[in-house]
């Protein structure tokens, strides 16, 4: 998402200025919840609105900074990765187009932690936010107690 060149100066004004920088972090969690609280209350049926009210200044912010890119038909917002805060733009405007995207229909919570996913499946039956992770635990979970109940029984 940022060219070396545009990290690296982040990092020098991160490191110049730790205020700015600490606060950059506490906008990020802040950004983190809201999109949680937006999407979380999608998933479990009920209003968006409170998250909505506290996804909207990180949007309305990454609007106002995008430049908008035309390559041939694509086009495409794009900004500039000077300010420390700038790193939140993108993740907020990509949780607006979510928002009104179809693809909101496949937000899934998973089944086995509190994170939220796509299915991406062609049926749409996926369950756990990463099988590498939340399945194979899930998997194996049932696995003991199967082979436990075998023992006793």
């Amino acid at each position: 998402m940022v060219s070396d060149r545009s990290a690296e100066a982040l990092r020098q004004v991160a490191r110049e200025h730790q205020r700015r920088a600490k606060a950059a972090v506490q906008r990020a969690a802040s950004l983190r919840a809201a999109v949680n609280e937006t999407f979380g209350a999608l998933v479990e049926g009920r209003s968006p609105r409170a998250g909505w009210e506290q996804l909207r200044p990180f949007v309305t912010a990454a609007l106002q900074k995008a430049e908008l890119t035309v390559d041939h038909s694509d086009r495409t917002l794009a900004w500039d990765f000077a300010e420390l805060e700038s790193l939140l733009w993108p993740v907020a405007e990509a949780a607006y187009r979510l928002l009104i995207s179809p693809k909101l229909q496949r937000l899934k919570r998973c089944a086995a932690c509190p994170w939220l996913f796509l299915d991406h499946s062609k049926n749409g039956s996926r369950r756990w936010c990463s099988m590498e992770d939340c399945g194979t635990h899930e998997k194996i979970r049932r696995y003991v107690t199967r082979r436990a109940e075998r023992r006793t029984g």
